[in-house]
């Protein structure tokens, strides 16, 4: 069997009072094993059922896999990764699926241990002590950003602040000062308003924290259809001594290159 493009799938345990092995194995473990196998091999869009070959041999109870380079190298690469980083969002989501249920499982039995070896590497261990999880990426970034939705509430003697209600239902609290709202000549509350604020934002999920009120700004959420349909109307006749429009805007192209 080639080597070079080969994964090595290990399961160690007990079975009964025996060491795991391709003479010693349960049907349920052997059968939720290969699966898996079958499903890490399938995640990879490369990989085609003519390029896989597959054996059984001792060692535990092991299951060599041969499969196609460029599947190889997109299996070996997440490995690689986690090693590296033991964090399972760091690799492919179904493959990190897999390799999560395995750790469930080495959670519940302490004498169960899974390893994924691709040719080349050392691989990775999974058992009961392993420190690979699912690590949420938690970025945040002070900047100036303009919130948009309602005015629930504002005011406050100690800690005056404007409640928002934004448009996915969340109320984001922006810290203010006393005459930032007595400077205000018009009601805000239960109206639409544009908010610049100072505020910590989270880069993955959009998450505003620790807002700080710098300014209303003008906003009016409404549109005047007379006037978009007046807009529409005078864009349509700057169009009408124009016999050939694909023809006319290819010139153009040819002219600015």
């Amino acid at each position: 069997m080639k080597e070079v493009d080969s994964i090595e799938f290990i399961v160690r345990g007990v079975e009964g009072e025996k060491q795991i092995s391709p003479k010693n194995i349960s049907l349920s473990l052997l059968s939720t094993f290969t699966k898996d196998i079958e499903s890490l091999i399938k995640s990879i869009p490369e990989s085609k059922k003519e390029d896989v070959v597959v054996s059984v041999e001792e060692g535990s109870f092991k299951v060599i896999v041969v499969i196609g380079l460029i599947a190889f190298n997109a299996f070996k690469a997440d490995i690689t990764t986690l090693e590296s980083s033991n964090d399972l969002n760091s690799i492919n989501v179904k493959r990190s699926s897999i390799i999560e249920g395995w750790l469930a499982k080495t959670k519940l039995r302490s004498d169960l241990e899974y390893e994924i070896i691709p040719h080349g590497t050392s691989g990775i261990k999974l058992n009961s002590k392993s420190n690979i999880e699912r690590i949420e990426s938690d970025i945040w970034v002070e900047s100036e950003i303009y919130l948009y939705g309602i005015v629930n509430d504002l005011g406050g003697q100690s800690k005056p602040n404007i409640h928002l209600k934004i448009e996915n239902g969340t109320t984001i609290t922006i810290a203010c000062k006393k005459e930032d709202i007595a400077s205000e000549t018009e009601n805000k509350v239960y109206k639409p308003a544009s908010i610049r604020v100072l505020a910590q934002q989270n880069l993955i999920t959009g998450e505003v924290k620790d807002a700080e009120f710098i300014s209303f700004e003008d906003y009016n959420p409404t549109f005047d259809e007379q006037e978009l349909l007046k807009s529409i109307a005078n864009g349509r006749d700057s169009w009408t001594d124009v016999d050939d429009h694909v023809e006319w805007v290819r010139n153009l192209r040819t002219d600015n290159e």
